[in-house]
């Protein structure tokens, strides 16, 4: 589900880091089509914990001179659009043309009441974003002020603080256009 729908909204290249420990699931045996044509390359890093800032690092080093934008998605986590349908049209769009890089909320949703599971595309079973938008506080950061990175290419980078913002100073917008911290991993969403 993860591979078609950002395959479906443009994207280029699709690296999976496999941290999956021997005798768990390889990606392989599931999408091994997208693997075989190109669309994704999986990358072994199984049998490390606690290795999501090596991964981004290695991805963007090996990687970041091959692509104009490099995004940095986890597996549960979807981009969505406001008045354009692909990511090449959003990353288009003229609030980004000065910047480096680009900090976009993620918003967290609710288990939408369901009790079992059901058969339908993460999308569709989970619809209600938790609310009100400061719901808990955790580490006194609100909830739904999570930053994720899209960064363009062959820039530097470094990844070692958090895995939602490169630790280095990078010309930065919010996803408005708005200038704003490139190394602050939480902004207001808005």
């Amino acid at each position: 589900e993860y591979v078609d729908f950002y395959l479906g909204i443009g994207v280029d290249k699709i690296f999976l880091y496999d941290n999956n420990y021997d005798g768990e699931e390889y990606f392989e045996d599931v999408i091994n089509e997208y693997i075989s044509n190109g669309s994704v390359e999986v990358v072994n890093f199984r049998n490390q914990s606690y290795c999501q800032l090596k991964a981004y690092q290695d991805c963007y080093d090996k990687h970041s001179s091959e692509y104009d934008w490099c995004c940095f998605f986890d597996i549960d986590e979807f981009i969505a659009f406001q008045n354009v349908k692909t990511i090449k049209e959003w990353l288009s769009l003229p609030i980004y043309s000065d910047y480096d890089m680009i900090h976009i909320n993620f918003l967290i949703f609710n288990d939408n009441n369901l009790i079992k599971y059901e058969n339908k595309p993460v999308l569709e079973r989970f619809t209600n974003v938790v609310k009100p938008l400061n719901f808990s506080k955790r580490n006194d950061i609100i909830e739904n002020n999570h930053i994720k990175s899209v960064i363009k290419g062959n820039i530097h980078v470094e990844w070692k603080e958090t895995p939602h913002t490169p630790s280095n100073e990078i010309n930065c917008c919010d996803g408005n256009g708005k200038k704003c911290d490139s190394r602050k991993p939480f902004i207001p969403f808005n």
